[in-house]
């Protein structure tokens, strides 16, 4: 293994060891905060997690219960707040609104990318395209992929050890790229939505 990457899982076996859980759950929730999540990514958190489960220090339920109630009251927090925001201070264009619920199926995926975690549940909230009760079951099911993905990732990290520091940076990649492709379309698709809305106004 990478002598950095194996001095990495060291140092968070002991860390995990000594705070456990309230860590995984701390900086999960914290994520969605947009500098917490810039310094200390969930994806490196779930990974050292599984890591660590898979000797022994950590119960592999108990982490995964953790780690799905962290990403999803953060990214809940996030949304609420972004509500907050946006029925006092902010008023999207009704195109916008149209667009965000129609491409809501990118939200299965939208964990995967480190600035998506951090800014699509506010924004959500904030344009008010869709009702918490509906974007909690998307969010459910995006945090349940996401989760277990790296944690899984981590878990083989300690029966794969020598090929742990290539599978990381070659499936992350994957993974970053093809999030980032359907971010770009996603993004897209709302500006043509918008500006189609705003062409068939002035016809009318």
């Amino acid at each position: 293994m990478n002598e950095g990457i194996a001095d990495l899982f060291e140092l968070s076996r002991e860390f995990l060891n000594d705070y456990g859980y309230f860590t995984i759950f701390g900086l999960l929730f914290l994520e969605t905060a947009i500098f917490i999540g810039m310094f200390v990514p969930g994806v490196i958190v779930l990974v050292l997690a599984g890591y660590a489960s898979s000797t022994d220090i950590l119960s592999p339920t108990m982490v995964l219960v953790t780690a799905m109630v962290g990403v999803i009251a953060g990214d809940s927090a996030s949304y609420f707040f972004g509500r907050f925001l946006g029925e006092r201070y902010i008023n999207f264009p009704s195109s916008i609104h149209r667009a965000a619920k129609n491409n809501k199926w990118f939200l299965l995926f939208f964990h995967h990318v480190p600035l998506s975690r951090m800014f699509i549940p506010a924004f959500f909230g904030m344009n008010g395209a869709m009702k918490f009760h509906i974007w909690i079951i998307f969010d459910v099911v995006s945090a349940l992929i996401f989760v277990t993905t790296y944690f899984l990732l981590g878990w083989t990290a300690h029966i794969y050890s020598e090929e742990v520091g290539y599978m990381y940076q070659r499936f992350n990649t994957y993974i970053v790229a093809v999030c980032f492709l359907l971010l770009a379309g996603w993004i897209i698709k709302v500006y043509r939505d918008k500006n189609t809305s705003n062409a068939t106004k002035e016809v009318r």
